[in-house]
């Protein structure tokens, strides 16, 4: 069962509670025919420099909602919140700038507002900021990102390091090779590794238990996950050896236990669709 987060539900507690007020108040407004409209009561609120209005503004607009949709406003109040330091502004600034919706594209400046965001605990920038940095070859910086994303609950990060140990350096040459082969032969299950030991590949040492810990995490939620666990599990070389014998999954088993046991007040994300 998945543990309470209080830092988590607080923040959307309060942003619940301003959303609230502000329908609350328009609630008001309409049964009296008076007034100044929801939308017209938040863009009051943003133009007093409130940055959750602000924020809710930049989603209005980019979604259209109540106004004409445009990104490019959109990014305008992303921007006044991320000024203020809304760790979700500040996110959704940084995906902006990433891929040039609404504003010129700048992966400087997508990468300070993703180190924002992350700093300021938004654990979907832990993640795009590890992948960002992985891209530009910062591999250490990337793979401490990966991690503090994945001990942060976040499933896809604990996937990809699970196949970062899976294949990495010192991996089953019979496996890569056996594997290339039926990619070849037009296996999808088996070009879709071929591609994960090329993305992912060399990255860390191989090491299969530590994959399993990882699998084990993810697969909760992620059937991939589950499904290459059990590839790696099952898979025995040529002489019939197993990559993970029975005591390794026990050991991986035991430390999986271990980390939810230490992390039970870990929120488990996937990766999100915040604007």
């Amino acid at each position: 069962m998945r543990a309470f987060n209080y830092r988590s539900w607080s923040k959307k507690i309060s942003r619940l509670l301003s959303i609230f007020t502000i329908a609350s108040a328009a609630t008001f407004t309409i049964a009296c025919d008076t007034g100044p409209s929801l939308h017209d009561l938040t863009k009051t609120e943003a133009a007093n420099g409130v940055a959750l209005a602000q924020y809710h503004m930049g989603l209005m607009t980019l979604h259209g909602n109540g106004m004409e949709q445009s990104a490019t406003q959109a990014v305008d109040w992303f921007r006044k919140a991320a000024e203020q330091e809304l760790p979700d502004a500040q996110y959704s600034l940084a995906r902006a700038l990433l891929s040039g919706e609404g504003v010129k594209k700048d992966l400087l400046e997508a990468e300070k507002w993703y180190r924002a965001a992350s700093a300021n605990g938004i654990v979907e920038a832990h993640y795009r900021l590890a992948k960002m940095l992985l891209q530009d070859g910062r591999e250490e910086e990337g793979l401490s990102y990966f991690n503090l994303a994945a001990n942060k609950g976040h499933l896809e990060a604990q996937y990809e390091l699970g196949v970062m140990n899976f294949f990495g350096r010192g991996t089953s040459e019979t496996y890569v090779s056996g594997n290339k082969a039926q990619a070849d032969r037009g296996d999808l299950d088996a070009q879709y590794r071929s591609e994960l030991i090329e993305n992912y590949g060399n990255l860390v040492p191989c090491d299969y238990i530590s994959a399993y810990v990882w699998f084990e995490l993810a697969s909760s939620v992620l059937d991939k996950a589950a499904k290459l666990q059990k590839e790696m599990v099952l898979y025995q070389t040529p002489t019939g050896e197993f990559l993970i014998d029975r005591f390794g999954i026990l050991e991986g088993k035991n430390r999986a236990t271990a980390w939810l046991k230490e992390n039970s007040d870990v929120t488990y994300w996937l990766k999100e669709t915040m604007e």
